[in-house]
């Protein structure tokens, strides 16, 4: 429930090392902001956002997410942190993490909102949800098979080894890599993928036989190496194909 912030309280807010801000929860206007650390919004100064509406400082996208948590702390709930990107006095953007909860202001009902920076953390996922996307598409475009195991277990097979054993993926992820190698090779593979996983190092291109849907052999060239897989230890191998 939302409850009244004592003088002391504000002084302490007022010297905690991060962002705090409070807004009218009717209105959207800010109503106090700690003078200790604005850097975050790009002011020097509380007057700077003090008297502007909240939604000003985010991106329009972000908006609906906004709003629907003002509402739940005008009925009195404390809505999980959210990541927005703000905007900032002056120019230019940043990622931060909010949380917010009900107070009393004065006569007013109020949201206390602490932000924290969170900009680094942010492009870093990006970056590695952009890197993720630039391997699915270079696998799945890849002439070349490619299968990843996790234990014995098919976990991934790209178009061009589903196509070329004659299966579909959902045939595949989860059973034996093994039922799709011919019996002669079984043995030194599964050897092979021992000593990868040991090592941490990939080996080198050698030759197999992979056995497709309907018992048809294909001699292939391959080569396998060490990769995570949704965090556990896995091996991926490029097949290439006559």
């Amino acid at each position: 429930m939302p409850h009244s912030i004592p003088e002391g309280v504000l002084r302490i807010l007022e010297r905690i090392p991060m962002t705090a801000v409070i807004c009218d929860v009717r209105t959207g206007e800010i109503l106090w902001a700690n003078a200790r650390d604005m850097r975050i919004v790009g002011a020097t100064d509380p007057s700077q956002v003090i008297g502007r509406n909240l939604l000003e400082f985010l991106d329009p996208t972000q908006h609906g997410v906004a709003l629907r948590d003002v509402e739940a702390i005008a009925r009195g709930e404390s809505p999980e942190p959210v990541t927005y990107r703000i905007n900032r006095v002056g120019g230019g953007s940043v990622w931060v993490q909010i949380a917010s909860v009900p107070i009393q202001f004065g006569e007013m009902p109020g949201m206390l909102s602490l932000i924290a920076e969170v900009t680094s953390r942010e492009e870093a996922l990006r970056d590695l949800a952009e890197s993720e996307e630039r391997y699915r598409q270079l696998v799945e475009t890849s002439p070349d098979g490619i299968v990843v195991m996790v234990g014995r277990e098919i976990a991934y097979a790209n178009p061009a080894l589903t196509a070329a054993l004659g299966v579909t993926l959902e045939d595949v992820v989860g059973a034996s890599a093994y039922d799709f190698i011919a019996e002669e090779y079984r043995k030194p593979i599964q050897e092979a993928r021992k000593a990868i996983l040991a090592s941490g190092k990939p080996d080198t291109e050698a030759p197999a036989v992979i056995l497709k849907a309907d018992g048809t052999r294909l001699e292939v060239m391959a080569r396998t190496a060490p990769v995570t897989w949704h965090g556990e230890l896995a091996t991926q191998t490029v097949i290439r194909f006559p």
